[in-house]
């Protein structure tokens, strides 16, 4: 088995810890697109979503125009924890990136519960900006990410 095989076996039995600190072991200069974005999913499954962001953002330009990569920031997005300032502009920025995901390709059904649960939320905020406090304060439950 290959170390990409490993990580996805990881991944498959919930080991998403074990998945960052292999890819942790490898040099960040000797890491791809692909090992990248891995780790990305890897730390936004651990709901370490503000860690992802900076891994995955290390890879922008690349993953511009890659579904997955544009679905896992958008989730990072998503589920990071909100603050009153962050929430609407988080729940913006999810939205695009899903959006562009599924623009690029992506048909999970995931994704498009995703987006309606963040053109929901936007709405609700902006017909109810005191709605913010409640949105800042909700915790989601986390699920396992593509």
């Amino acid at each position: 088995m290959d170390f990409k095989e490993q990580l996805q076996k990881w991944h498959e039995e919930n080991e998403h810890r074990k998945i960052i600190e292999a890819i942790e072991a490898v040099l960040p200069s000797e890491r791809d697109f692909e090992l990248t974005s891995l780790f990305g999913r890897a730390l936004n499954n651990e709901g370490r979503h503000n860690d992802a962001l900076a891994v995955l953002r290390s890879v922008e330009e690349t993953g511009r125009n890659d579904p997955l990569w544009n679905f896992r920031i958008g989730y990072s997005y998503f589920y990071r924890p909100h603050s009153v300032k962050n929430v609407v502009s988080d729940y913006e920025a999810a939205l695009s990136f899903f959006k562009e995901a599924v623009r690029l390709g992506d048909r999970e059904a995931d994704t498009q519960e995703l987006i309606q649960y963040c053109e929901l939320a936007l709405q609700n905020l902006r017909a109810n900006p005191e709605a913010v406090y409640e949105y800042a304060d909700e915790r989601l439950s986390t699920r396992c990410l593509k």
